[in-house]
């Protein structure tokens, strides 16, 4: 009699212990151009555990007007703003606390330090940010995965040309003021992905990213009990290490919907946003938290931060940041020739303050005409895919600025070459 039982034999392929990757992206907008870009080495297995650790280092080089002038600042013939940052992390496949949430084995729990250091130079100032968190990240299935941050430091230091000092003051902007002040970030988040995507399969799928971050309050109820006054700056802010820290609660979300009609054509639809509220502590957000419309992942036809808040037109080139922001995104994707894909995409959004402020007019959001000072852009996208990475040029034209006379807001009329903003990366936007 025959032995019921099947003789299987399983070949395994071992990864690679080490990889390295890369990514840039080239920007251009009516001549103010820029670079930017990192390259990265991985370990998956540093010390023989299963860690996983992952050096970042990233850098940047644009050619923006002066703040304070509006010229192109001429002491570089290129470019005359660098940034650069670094950034280390190690995933640990066990976690160090709250052991009881993670009986079950199928949570595969992994507890994450990461140190950050960047830096930016412009013309006008120099920010200077230290990062430190540990993080806990776990699932329990494929579909979703969850990160707990109970840890957050943040240090920033910015020091200020004084002309530059000199003008803010002049320009009597509380709001734009503070966003370069020195101070300190204490806090915790969590993060939530579900991503119902299966490779292999030609099927529609959805991802939502959702975050919750909140800060301050611990160090805000400590000095409360303390109640030490002599520590309060010239703004009657509480502070650590002489710097005030910030107090605010900051949600987002982003919601992508990718309908697969074939393997050669899909459309992506996206809409993303978010709200931050600073208080006691806080009048606003920190820059670094803060919300910024543009760029070659967002609005492709605006240059990051140059668009907002709401129908605010500013008189400076100054970075534009908001509490409130909302994307959205559509984009037709088909195949052309073997490795050329094409793309078709309109984007739309803007950013917003929570309050009116009079340095600031028609910055503020408002239900009844945000629609209205939405900025709009469209454009083509030619991607080339070599398998191992995708090479990505997009080319966006500017059709709606809100911070332009309402009447005078469409832009077909006045559309020129020099308009047009060239966006060059690696990988899909979204």
């Amino acid at each position: 009699m025959n032995s019921p039982l099947l003789n299987a034999y399983i070949n395994l392929t071992p990864l690679p212990k080490q990889d390295y990757h890369f990514e840039f992206e080239v920007t251009n907008n009516g001549g103010s151009r820029g670079i930017a870009g990192y390259v990265s080495y991985r370990n998956k297995n540093l010390f023989c555990g299963g860690e996983n650790y992952e050096i970042k280092l990233r850098g940047a080089l644009e050619k923006q007007k002066n703040f304070v002038t509006n010229d192109e600042n001429t002491a570089s013939s290129i470019f005359n703003t660098y940034e650069f940052g670094i950034e280390n992390n190690i995933k640990i496949p066990k976690s160090y606390a709250f052991t009881n949430w993670f009986r079950k084995k199928d949570a595969s729990v992994k507890t994450i330090f990461t140190g950050i250091y960047n830096t930016q130079n412009r013309p006008e100032f120099n920010r200077s940010i230290f990062d430190f968190s540990t993080a806990l990240e776990f699932s329990y299935n494929r579909f979703t995965k969850y990160t707990v941050t109970p840890l957050q430091l943040n240090f920033v230091s910015v020091k200020l040309d004084q002309q530059f000092l000199t003008n803010l003051i002049l320009l009597d902007d509380p709001v734009l003021l503070s966003s370069y002040d020195n101070h300190l970030v204490t806090n915790g988040k969590f993060s939530f992905i579900y991503n119902n995507q299966e490779l292999g399969r030609q099927k529609n799928f959805f991802l939502f990213r959702g975050n919750f971050e909140i800060a301050g309050n611990s160090l805000r109820l400590i000095k409360e009990i303390q109640n030490d006054t002599s520590n309060l700056d010239g703004f009657g802010r509480y502070q650590v290490l002489n710097k005030p820290f910030a107090q605010y609660i900051r949600p987002d979300a982003d919601f992508r919907f990718y309908q697969v009609f074939n393997q050669h054509s899909s459309i992506v639809y996206r809409i993303s946003g978010g709200i931050g509220i600073a208080y006691l502590n806080s009048k606003i957000l920190p820059f670094e938290k803060a919300f910024f419309a543009g760029g070659s992942n967002d609005l492709r036809a605006f240059r990051a931060r140059s668009v907002g808040p709401g129908a605010y037109s500013a008189q400076l080139n100054l970075e534009r940041i908001g509490d409130i922001k909302i994307n959205t995104n559509i984009e037709y994707r088909f195949d052309i020739f073997r490795i050329l894909e094409g793309a078709f995409f309109v984007d739309a959004g803007n950013i917003w303050l929570r309050r009116k402020e009079n340095s600031q007019p028609e910055a503020e959001f408002n239900a009844s005409r945000f629609l209205s000072q939405m900025a709009i852009g469209t454009g083509l996208g030619f991607r080339f895919d070599f398998t191992f990475f995708i090479f990505r040029l997009d080319v966006g034209v500017p059709l709606k600025d809100p911070s332009l006379p309402e009447g005078e807001r469409w832009l077909f009329k006045n559309l020129q070459p020099k308009d047009l903003t060239y966006n060059l990366g690696i990988g899909y936007p979204f």
